[in-house]
């Protein structure tokens, strides 16, 4: 639920970006979808200025629970843009197999 409300993937970008996502709704007030789209647009907004918009997802898509292929992608791709100074956990992709 937290994935959908967009709290947990404003938080991430905060963890290893901090201060670049202000205003995030929480709790019962992040269970609007109105709500919930202004948080992962927040997110979007962010991924898109790492130019990552090939794999970038509609926020209303994750915030009534589709397209999670796509939500996947992008935090696959968010993940290679991680600074090698973050200290914290990493998310290594599977390798392509040919």
């Amino acid at each position: 639920e937290a994935l959908q409300t967009g709290e947990v993937l404003c938080d991430l970008i905060n963890a290893i970006w901090p201060g670049k996502i202000v205003g995030i709704s929480r709790g019962q007030g992040a269970q609007t979808l109105f709500k919930r789209v202004a948080n992962i647009t927040h997110f979007v907004q962010f991924c898109s200025s790492l130019q990552l918009s090939h794999s970038l997802f509609v926020p209303a898509d994750l915030a009534e629970g589709r397209n999670f292929r796509q939500v996947i992608r992008c935090l696959c791709a968010l993940a290679q843009q991680v600074p090698e100074t973050w200290d914290g956990p990493r998310f290594q992709p599977a390798p392509e197999v040919r």
